[in-house]
C-alpha cells in the first residue's frame, strides 16, 4: 500500500539590531534524526542535548569565518574531523543498526520539524543515495543536491508556512519515482530569515539550522535494491582520549520533548514503519516501537498536531 520556505530608518534598524541577536532553534524529529532519535527512545542512539542547535557553530561563524559553508549535517564546515553528526566516526552517530526509516520509491514521506524558537525563512529538503557513491559511507553535497524534495503543500521547492512561531510542523514531500536505495540521507536545511543584513530583512548571510536521517527506499513492490559489494570504510583517527579523571558536571536537558510530544513523534513514526510498510514480521518492527506497546496497541494522534 503506497500512501497516497528615512524618518522610520532607525527605528528599523533598533528593531534590526535586537531581533539579529535572538537564535532560532529547530530540529527534525522524522524521519530520526541523527540528532534526535535518542529523543524517541531508539537504542544505542547517543545523546545530543543540543539536538536543537545545527546551526554551522552560528551565523557569523559560517558567513564570516566559513564563506558560508556548513557541515552536512549542522557542524561547523571547520571542525577537525570527524565532525560531530557525520559518518562514519561522529560523536553523534550510531555505529550499527543506523537505518532507522523505510520508504517507498515515489511515495509521498512526511517530515516533522519541531522549532523551539522560530525566525521567518523557510525549510528545504535534499536526498543523497548514499548507495551510489564511490565510498558509500556519507552523502556528499553534490550527491544531495541531485534530489532536492518537492513540497506538496507549498507546490514548491520550499516550505514557509508559519515560521513565525514555535510549533512542530509536518511537511509533504514527494519522494522520487524510480529511486531506491539501502541507504539514503535526508538533509533537512532551514534557512531562517530574521537578520537584517544588505539592507533588508532576512537578506545577505542568515542564520540556518541542518539535520541528517539515515532511511532506506524500497521499490514499489516492498523489494530491497541489490546490495552492492562491500566496500572497505575508511576510519578517522580520533585523538588520544585524556584518562585523568575529571569532573563532569550533570548535564540538563535545555529543549526536552514533552510527554505528549513523544508520544505524538512515537506515534507517527512506529505506524508508518509498521502498518504502512506492512511489516509481517516481528522481527522487522523497530525495537523502540515493540518497547513501547506496538503493535499491540492503537494511538489517538496521528497526523498534524
Amino acid at each position: 500500500m503506497m500512501p497516497k520556505t528615512e524618518t522610520w530608518l532607525l527605528p528599523l534598524c533598533a528593531v534590526a539590531c535586537i531581533v539579529s541577536t535572538v537564535y532560532g532553534h529547530g530540529r527534525m524529529i522524522l524521519p530520526p534524526s541523527r540528532a534526535s532519535a535518542w529523543r524517541l527512545g531508539v537504542p544505542g542512539a547517543p545523546v545530543d542535548y543540543n539536538d536543537n542547535q545545527g546551526f554551522c557553530g552560528g551565523a557569523s561563524h559560517q558567513h564570516d569565518k566559513n564563506g558560508g559553508k556548513c557541515g552536512l549535517c549542522g557542524d561547523p564546515y571547520d571542525q577537525a574531523p570527524p565532525r560531530d553528526h557525520e559518518r562514519p566516526d561522529g560523536k553523534y552517530v550510531m555505529a550499527t543498526d543506523f537505518i532507522l526509516s523505510t520508504f517507498r520509491e515515489g511515495e509521498i514521506m512526511t517530515a516533522s520539524v519541531q522549532l523551539t524558537a522560530a525566525h521567518l525563512g523557510y525549510f528545504e529538503f535534499y536526498l543523497c543515495n548514499v548507495d551510489t557513491l564511490a565510498n558509500p559511507v556519507e552523502a556528499t553535497l553534490e550527491c544531495l543536491h541531485q534530489h532536492k524534495l518537492f513540497n506538496l503543500e507549498t507546490n514548491s521547492f520550499q516550505y514557509d508556512r508559519d515560521l513565525s512561531a514555535a510549533k512542530t510542523h509536518e511537511i509533504k514531500l514527494q519522494l522520487p519515482a524510480g529511486l531506491t536505495c539501502n541507504h539514503c540521507v535526508l538533509q533537512w536545511r532551514y534557512r531562517t530569515g530574521n537578520t537584517w543584513k544588505n539592507g533588508c530583512l532576512g537578506c545577505g548571510g542568515q542564520e540556518e539550522f541542518y539535520a541528517c536521517s539515515d532511511l532506506r527506499i524500497t521499490s514499489g513492490d516492498g523489494s530491497l535494491p541489490t546490495t552492492p559489494s562491500p566496500t572497505a570504510i575508511p576510519t578517522t583517527a580520533r585523538p588520544p582520549v585524556n584518562t585523568t579523571p575529571s569532573y563532569i558536571p550533570p548535564q540538563v536537558d535545555p529543549y526536552p520533548l514533552s510527554e505528549e510530544d513523544k508520544e505524538f513523534f512515537l506515534c507517527n513514526y512506529c505506524y508508518r514503519e509498521i502498518f504502512e510498510n506492512g511489516l509481517t514480521s516481528m522481527a522487522q518492527i523497530p525495537q523502540v516501537c515493540l518497547d513501547a506497546g506496538f503493535p499491540y496497541r492503537m494511538c489517538s494522534r496521528l497526523g498534524k498536531k
